[in-house]
């Protein structure tokens, strides 16, 4: 397979299993919680790594008391880490996950801060020279120009997006392959414009809301 580096969010998930969710002024006991690593850009490197590709993640996770729940976990999956914020004192992005006996489940996480590294594009790519750029639309200052450097390559880029961002206007241009599950999130109609006629173009499917029949253009 080929050599891929993924960038964007980096999360630590605490994740609580439940019978139901707890009502308000209510404390629930539940099973000692599980920690994963998470973020969308983060699962695609650990599932590229399972299918024996190569792959490289850059992340921005920083020193806390949570570093080595990290580490071990891109050890123990074949993930490359390569840290934007090493040696730096950050709070990682955490999320709470509460999941049902059901399968439903609740979220409760934190937008990331604005990355202000300092970091060589060029050189990055004549290191690990990849084959393939995968990004999730977080940390746009940084996404745009790994973007640009891979398409100034000819280096395809592959975009996952769970939302939509004000800047992927600037992004989407730059983008090969798009995979965009935020449809299923706001209505057609809210749809800013540049994106569903990116959609088009592509004749990507498009599903309004989640159980609707999958629809085409």
């Amino acid at each position: 397979m080929k050599r891929a580096l993924f960038f964007g969010l980096t999360t630590l998930d605490i994740q609580y299993y439940s019978d139901e969710f707890p009502e308000a002024n209510v404390k629930v006991k539940t099973d000692p919680p599980e920690f994963f690593v998470g973020g969308p850009a983060t699962n695609a490197a650990v599932a590229y790594a399972a299918l024996n590709g190569e792959a490289n993640l850059l992340a921005a996770i920083g020193e806390s008391p949570f570093r080595s729940l990290f580490i071990d976990d891109f050890r123990s999956t074949g993930v490359s880490c390569l840290d934007l914020l090493k040696d730096q004192q950050v709070q990682p992005v955490l999320a709470t996950v509460i999941t049902s006996s059901g399968g439903q489940r609740t979220i409760f996480t934190h937008n990331p801060r604005k990355l202000a590294v300092s970091f060589d594009e060029k050189k990055l790519f004549d290191e690990h020279r990849p084959e393939l750029l995968m990004l999730d639309g977080f940390y746009p200052e940084v996404a745009g120009r790994l973007a640009k450097e891979a398409k100034s390559r000819q280096i395809p880029v592959v975009f996952d997006g769970g939302s939509w961002k004000p800047h992927l206007p600037e992004l989407l241009p730059f983008v090969d392959v798009p995979f965009a599950p935020m449809i299923s999130i706001r209505p057609i109609a809210e749809l800013p414009k540049l994106f569903l006629r990116f959609l088009i173009n592509f004749q990507l499917p498009i599903r309004p809301s989640p159980g609707e029949q999958i629809q085409f253009w």
